[in-house]
This record gives structure tokens, sequence and C-alpha cells, in this order.
């Protein structure tokens, strides 16, 4: 899973907030709940391209309607050695 141009990698998972979950008895979704992952994982990938980051994520995006929770690699690419210019 490791990008080969990464230096350094790691997973982040990232879950929404308690108030926008699915009920575990009837499956539905709280009002919201789309609205607050849209918010949430633009902030995070904001956050994380500011910070210089690059991340990888599957082909088709990640909804509440079909996922829980969303997971990324986050990693910032290998610096070049005097020896690769």
């Amino acid at each position: 899973m490791w990008p080969p141009e990464a230096d350094r990698c790691t997973q982040v998972i990232w879950w929404p907030a308690a108030d926008f979950v699915r009920d575990p008895v009837t499956g539905l979704l709280p009002a919201g709940a789309e609205g607050h992952w849209r918010e949430c994982l633009a902030r995070l990938h904001q956050a994380l391209a500011d910070a210089g980051l690059l991340l990888r994520s599957r082909a088709h995006p990640w909804h509440p309607d079909t996922d829980e929770n969303a997971d990324f690699l986050v990693y910032r690419v290998a610096a070049p050695t005097p020896d690769s210019e």
C-alpha cells in the first residue's frame, strides 16, 4: 500500500461525529449526514494539502449511504537526494 514515491506514509481513518452515524437499529442516516461528510472530508483534504501532504484513496467517493468511515493513505514525497539530481 505504501506509495513508491513516499518518504513517510500512514493510514488515516476518519469517522463522522456521533450525531451523523447511521442508526444501528433502523439503518437510517440522520438528517445532515451527507453534508457533514462532504464538509468534514473537504476540510481534512485541505488541512493535509496545507501541510504539504498527499493522499491516496479509493477511486469512488466516500459516502454515508455506503460507508461507515473514510480511510486514506497520507504521505510525503521523498526529497530528491544529491545523487538523483
